[in-house]
């Protein structure tokens, strides 16, 4: 049996809501075009242009903090790194061409893009202290920490008052 309420009811709240009667309606769709536009790649004249933006992990000891950049498909050659006091920027460009072929049809895409992450360290590092590798599409970059920024972690004893 289904529960019928007993409150009054305007036929408009029965309707489904149009773009005329709901004030909301023209600024939802306006949101969903932007992020439909922003998550689509959009087309260019000669590719077609993504965003990239490469996942980081960060990892700290005593002695160093290690930021690691997950660089799938870009070549160490379109790799910069560069550091302004303690903001460590990594930036370069993808660039991606994958071909198929077969009897009746032959499909070439291209995409690129550029890309760039930046992180404030929590110590600014001796610039020849810093180093950084590139295998197998992994940027790592490794910073040893200044002598004023070990501070190894200290007990601090609870005292009777």
């Amino acid at each position: 049996m289904r529960d019928k309420s007993t409150a009054p009811v305007r036929r408009s709240e029965t309707l489904p809501f149009s773009g005329r009667s709901d004030p909301f309606w023209a600024f939802r769709q306006e949101m969903d075009r932007v992020f439909d536009n922003f998550f689509a790649p959009a087309q260019a004249g000669r590719g077609f242009v993504f965003a990239f933006t490469p996942a980081l992990d960060v990892t700290e000891n005593d002695k160093e903090i290690c930021v690691r950049a997950e660089l799938p498909g870009v070549d160490e050659k379109d790799v910069e790194i560069h550091l302004d006091g303690d903001i460590l920027s990594i930036r370069g460009e993808k660039h991606d061409e994958r071909s198929e072929e077969s009897d009746q049809r032959r499909v070439v895409e291209r995409s690129y893009g550029s890309f760039e992450r930046s992180i404030r360290l929590p110590f600014e590092p001796n610039d020849n202290e810093v180093r950084a590798d590139f295998k197998n599409g992994v940027l790592t970059v490794t910073a040893k920490k200044p002598a004023q920024a070990v501070n190894p972690a200290k007990r601090i004893p609870i005292g009777n008052g």
